[in-house]
């Protein structure tokens, strides 16, 4: 069995990363690599939490995608009992608390005085910055990932392979992509990237397809990966992390799949390197970061897609979506625990343990503060870590 293959066993059993249309897909323990054991860091930085909250129940193993959103000094979280909750994102302070009376499991988003998440009743629920509603929309299936807000819209996936537009201020219905999701994919759904003409939208059949913002016409769709194997597991691929759209050019990677980079406009490809990721990607001027289904980090040039640093201390150890905070590149794993690595060489320089539970969403970044949620609902604050 390929560590590929164990490794996402394992993430069905801990963190319910697998969805299925037939029966549980069940396993042991006994076939997965053990998470890489932590050892004490050498001259390790200080680090400064600078404040926590408690946010509602988080994610657990139910599957969703709750992270944390911030915009205009607000920190936007939702919990699985169906509370939204702001806080003050320079004191952890409590600002307001509702009751959406909705098992939450995607999102929020916030932008543009909106903010939207969705339910695991395929509810897509909009609020503004106040906690008072402003529309509501009925999705076909599940909503697990965020959803997207930008130029006017408001875009979210549905767990059953649908994509919907919606007007950001009235919540009417613009466009509808339709894709068929496979038997065994990721649980969970990449976030739209809404660019200015074209929204990017990874599905769980291994593409990645350009519609346009107008009227949700499909522009160029592009095959992250191959569906190759002698089973539904082994030939599973899916683009389910983090994309990015930087001066036209999209990045993109895949589980069982590629990282490759895009002409946006065209969806011709500027370069592609093999390779599995559940997460997502970061960049930090000509570095591009990931983090891989065995649970490397790695730093790739933007520009040829080649492995400037590979660290892997980190391994199995079901590592979160790295963002870049300040100098640093951050990450979350299983344990709660945060590790910042230095971007030039992927050293690890610094460490703090969040909370007792996982970290599974991609931490947030905003004005050089990292916020993170970890599945046991605690947000956490931190300061980028000193010398």
């Amino acid at each position: 069995m390929s560590r590929s293959l164990r490794l996402t066993l394992l993430a069905v059993l801990a963190g319910s990363l697998l969805q299925t249309g037939c029966d549980s897909f069940k396993s042991s323990k006994d076939n997965v690599d053990p998470p890489t054991e932590l050892v004490d860091l050498t001259s390790a930085r200080s680090v400064n939490r600078l404040w926590s909250a408690k946010a509602g129940p988080g994610a657990a193993r139910q599957g969703g995608r709750l992270a944390p959103a911030v915009a205009d000094g607000t920190v936007y979280v939702a919990s699985v009992e169906g509370t939204l909750s702001a806080f003050d994102a320079s004191s952890g302070r409590l600002r307001w608390k509702i009751d959406t009376e909705q098992p939450l499991a995607g999102g929020p988003a916030a932008a543009d005085g909106l903010v939207v998440v969705g339910s695991l009743e395929g509810q897509l629920l909009a609020f503004d910055t106040e906690g008072n509603p402003r529309w509501d929309a009925q999705l076909s299936s599940e909503v697990i990932g965020a959803p997207a807000i930008a130029r006017g819209m408001v875009v979210a996936q549905a767990n059953d392979g649908r994509t919907y537009a919606f007007d950001q201020d009235s919540g009417e219905a613009r466009w509808l992509l339709d894709r068929a999701v496979p038997t065994l994919s990721l649980r969970g759904t990449a976030t739209p990237l809404i660019g200015e003409g074209s929204t990017f939208i990874g599905q769980a059949n291994g593409k990645l397809t350009a519609v346009a913002n107008l009227d949700g016409g499909v522009e160029w769709e592009y095959a992250v990966g191959t569906a190759d194997g002698r089973n539904d597991l082994e030939r599973m691929v899916d683009v389910d992390g983090r994309m990015l759209l930087i001066q036209g050019d999209l990045y993109a990677i895949g589980y069982g799949a590629q990282v490759a980079a895009l002409a946006s406009e065209s969806g011709r490809v500027l370069w592609s390197r093999d390779m599995s990721s559940y997460s997502g990607l970061d960049l930090a001027g000509s570095s591009l970061f990931t983090t891989t289904s065995d649970g490397e980090v790695l730093g790739m040039a933007t520009r040829s897609g080649s492995v400037l640093w590979k660290q892997e201390a980190l391994k199995f150890r079901f590592l979160s979506t790295p963002v870049v905070h300040g100098s640093l590149l951050a990450v979350g794993d299983y344990e709660g625990y945060v590790h910042w690595l230095d971007q030039e060489s992927g050293e690890i320089v610094a460490r703090a343990r969040a909370g007792k539970k996982g970290i599974r969403s991609a931490p947030r970044v905003v004005d050089d503060v990292l916020y993170v949620l970890d599945l046991d609902g605690t947000l956490s604050a931190f300061a980028a870590p000193g010398g």
